[in-house]
Parts: structure tokens; C-alpha cells; sequence
């Protein structure tokens, strides 16, 4: 009976065990906490070089930024130019290269520069001190190829499908005469640990974003911004 007993004890503790170190979950209620678990890119990092691009793209001041002066002088001095200085901004889809610790989200980082372009535009208004009032005749485009395709099939669809009076009309889109495109490149330095020596691992993402003049294929502007994590362990 003895041994019986001692029996039990050793074959149930493993799953006593492994009930006591099952997994837990969490809630995160601070959204604006980051928690970076692999070192990888995350949506996070996207908002976050977004808003350094969109700094840069349109500074704070008195002063408008370079590419858009450009824009406008090139239109102003070409003959039989247009007289039309809306600048029309399309984010055209971002390319990665070497990315070595996973894919990087490109759509991400193309919807979070526009979300940022469009929080400056909607409230430059003049009551707000930096930016106020100076960027109304810029326009924002949804520029994905994939969504331009999606609402394009809907707006064919509505000419057969849905009513005159709701339809909606063919040949009434915006065009951008400003094209903004770019690329992620990913950078690894890693340093291997030795005798109470941790291995240390650096991981530099860099974006480069053109500023393009659709009409004329004038570069108009080049801006970088870089992004580094390091990885202990």
C-alpha cells in the first residue's frame, strides 16, 4: 500500500505540474505601451516613422517645405503650365529590401503615412498654431494599387447594378501630380557572446521616401528616417 501510494504521487505530479505552467493571458489596456517580442517590425513602428516622415514632408513654421516650393515653381514658370497648384499627394506602395528577421509590412506602412497625412490636412485649420492654414490646397489620395482596383470593380459594378440616381459616376477621379514612393531596407549587426559575454544583436531599419512630380518626373524631394532595436540575450 506504501508503494502505491508513492506510485500516484510520481505519476500525477507531471501533470499537476504542467497545469501549474500552462499558458495566461494578459489584457493590455494601455495601447500606447510597446511591446516589441521578437525585434521584428510592428504596426507600431509604422505610425511611429510615419509621423517623423510626415514631419519632415510638412515642417512646422512659417516657411513652406522645399518640395512643395519646387512643385509650385514648376508649374508656375513652364509655358502653357497649368494654372492648377493643388498638390494632389498619391503614397504609392513601399518595396523592402534585405529584410532578414521577417517581412516587413509594406501595406502597413502605406496606410499609416497616409493616415498621418491626412491627420495634419484635415486640421490645419488657422486657429492651430504651426501648420495653420498654409496646407489647404493639399489633397490626400488613397493610392494602393490594390484598393485604387477594388473601388474601380465597385464603381464598374454600379453602372450595371444599382440605380441612376445612386450610381456613382464614372471618370471622377482626383489625379495626383505628386507621387510619394519608397523602400525599407533592414540592416543586422550581431556580435556573438563569449566567456560572460551576452550576444548582442542591433537591428537598423531605414525608410526612404521620394517625393515625385508625376507630370514632369521631377524628384522633389528625398527624406530618410531610421529605426534601431537592440536584441540581448
Amino acid at each position: 500500500m506504501k508503494y502505491s501510494s508513492i506510485l500516484m504521487i510520481i505519476i500525477v505530479s507531471p501533470f499537476l505540474m504542467d497545469g501549474a505552467c500552462g499558458r495566461s493571458v494578459k489584457r493590455i489596456t494601455n495601447t500606447n505601451e510597446v511591446h516589441d517580442l521578437d525585434g521584428g517590425w510592428s504596426f507600431r513602428d509604422s505610425l511611429e516613422v510615419s509621423k517623423n516622415l510626415v514631419n519632415a514632408l510638412i515642417p512646422k513654421g512659417n516657411h513652406p517645405p522645399s518640395w512643395l516650393h519646387r512643385f509650385k515653381s514648376a508649374r508656375k514658370g513652364a509655358k502653357n503650365g497649368s494654372n492648377d497648384l493643388t498638390c494632389r499627394i498619391l503614397v504609392d506602395d513601399f518595396v523592402q529590401e534585405l529584410t532578414l528577421s521577417g517581412i516587413i509590412n509594406t501595406d502597413e506602412l502605406s496606410t499609416a503615412l497616409e493616415q498621418c497625412l491626412m491627420e495634419v490636412f484635415q486640421n490645419d485649420d488657422d486657429d492651430l498654431p504651426g501648420r495653420g492654414g498654409r496646407y489647404k490646397n493639399i489633397t490626400v489620395i488613397a493610392g494602393r494599387a490594390a484598393f485604387r482596383n477594388r473601388m474601380r470593380k465597385e464603381r464598374s459594378s454600379q453602372q450595371m447594378h444599382a440605380s441612376q440616381e445612386t450610381r456613382a459616376r464614372l471618370a471622377r477621379e482626383l489625379g495626383a501630380n505628386v507621387m510619394i514612393t519608397g523602400k525599407v531596407v533592414e540592416h543586422n549587426d550581431v556580435a556573438e557572446g563569449g566567456f560572460l559575454r551576452k550576444r548582442k544583436e542591433f537591428r537598423r531599419f531605414e525608410i526612404i521616401i521620394n517625393v515625385i512630380d508625376i507630370e514632369t518626373g521631377q524628384l522633389l524631394g528625398v527624406f530618410k528616417t531610421k529605426t534601431i532595436k537592440r536584441i540581448r540575450g
